[in-house]
């Protein structure tokens, strides 16, 4: 079976799809690959904001488990990850909805659970996260 050019080499199938659409050669379009990929980028987007929110997460849950080791640089990090993903939402603003989405939170919450794995006192976090995300994610909230 011969392979397309999409599979042979999606980054210059993107770039001959780019040039097409700008000359105006509709007909010329590989429709079915330029839908998936267009899709795609709306998925990475989730993926993003889960993956910031699960950084977010675990630094959270750092800071709530191990009291004695709360420091101004650890609260930084949080402050500039909340940033981070708050801009992101303000720039996205079609993944809002995902804040209170219980399955997204879900996923974010095992990511900070992935991200805290070995660090010391963050064993006995529990398998749900103990903040909503809008709580996480507003300016100056530390547990």
């Amino acid at each position: 079976m011969m392979m397309t050019k999409y599979e042979q080499d999606v980054a210059a199938w993107a770039n001959e799809q780019a040039s097409r659409l700008r000359a105006g050669e509709l007909s010329q379009l590989d429709t079915e690959n330029l839908a998936t990929e267009i899709e795609s980028v709306g998925f990475w987007f989730e993926y993003e904001l889960n993956e910031r929110c699960g950084i977010l997460l675990a630094q959270l849950a750092r800071w709530h488990v191990l009291k004695d080791h709360r420091t101004e640089f650890a609260q930084r990090g949080i402050e500039l990850q909340r940033e981070k993903t708050n801009n992101m939402l303000k720039s996205v603003p079609s993944l809002r909805h995902l804040v209170d989405d219980e399955d997204f939170l879900e996923d974010a919450w095992l990511e900070a659970l992935v991200r805290t794995t070995g660090d010391l006192g963050c064993f006995a976090l529990p398998d749900e996260c103990p903040w909503p995300l809008e709580q996480a994610l507003r300016e100056g909230f530390l547990p």
